[in-house]
């Protein structure tokens, strides 16, 4: 986890950091008023586990769909049906991390993915495709 350290308060000047380091630091114009925080940002996933997903139209709604897991969801537009592909994801990774349950072959590459849950979700995507 990256953490970004601010000093500085509201009467703040422009961000100055050091490339690399996750430090950005905020210089106050009066010296009195400096505060620092530690703010942890978590690490997005790995590039080689982010998912593609399909999202399209069909009568009475939208659907979403991550292929490489084979997880689809419904929703009443894109953005609902994104969220409920994303909870789906989330129980199934899950059950894998905590069940452990013996897989079959063609499912068994999907474990793999439970490393997502230490990623925020957000960054668990590669593309997105709408499909007409």
């Amino acid at each position: 986890m990256t953490s970004v350290v601010v000093s500085g308060d509201a009467v703040a000047s422009a961000p100055v950091g050091t490339p690399g380091t996750g430090i950005l630091r905020l210089h106050s114009e009066r010296s009195s008023d400096l505060h620092r925080y530690r703010l942890p940002i978590p690490e997005p996933a790995p590039w080689g586990l982010r998912l593609d997903i399909q999202v399209g139209q069909e009568e009475g709604g939208f659907w979403a769909s991550a292929p490489a897991i084979d997880l689809s969801s419904e929703g009443s537009d894109p953005g609902e049906a994104l969220l409920n592909l994303i909870g789906a994801i989330n129980d199934w990774l899950t059950y894998l991390r905590d069940e452990h349950p013996d897989l079959s072959q063609d499912l068994a590459s999907q474990a793999r993915y439970v490393a997502l849950l230490d990623a925020p979700y957000y960054s668990w995507f590669k593309d997105f495709h709408f499909v007409a």
